[in-house]
């Protein structure tokens, strides 16, 4: 069965480098959003694994919280800048399975959700 893979991050040009890596075998969902990916998690949809890009920004911290509660059991992976891995351990602490660093290779992206 293919997975379905969430990608929510507000830069556009690493939305559609990621959504590139899994559209031949996966569906996938992009927003540009933490916001807009808890609103696809409330409203029921079947995914598999949500890769979320994160900041410095400190109000992401409750919508983080709130996409793991939306989404129990599943894999989170927070995406970071290089320039800001602080973001990422920050995201892993407020309940994200783990982070990786940007830009993400196909060949990580796939091994983190087991294709």
């Amino acid at each position: 069965m293919p997975q379905t893979i969430l990608i929510a991050d507000p830069d556009e040009a690493a939305r559609d480098a990621f959504k590139a890596h899994f559209l031949a075998d996966s569906s996938v969902i992009v927003v540009d959003s933490l916001a807009a990916a808890c609103n696809v998690l409330k409203n029921k949809q079947a995914v598999t694994v949500t890769f979320i890009g994160v900041t410095a920004d400190p109000s992401e911290k409750k919508l983080i919280k709130e996409i793991v509660l939306a989404s129990p059991g599943k894999k989170l992976i927070a995406m970071a800048d290089r320039h800001n891995e602080e973001a990422g351990i920050k995201a892993v602490k407020n309940g994200a399975s783990g982070y990786v660093m940007k830009p993400l290779a196909a060949e990580q992206a796939r091994a983190l959700i087991g294709q």
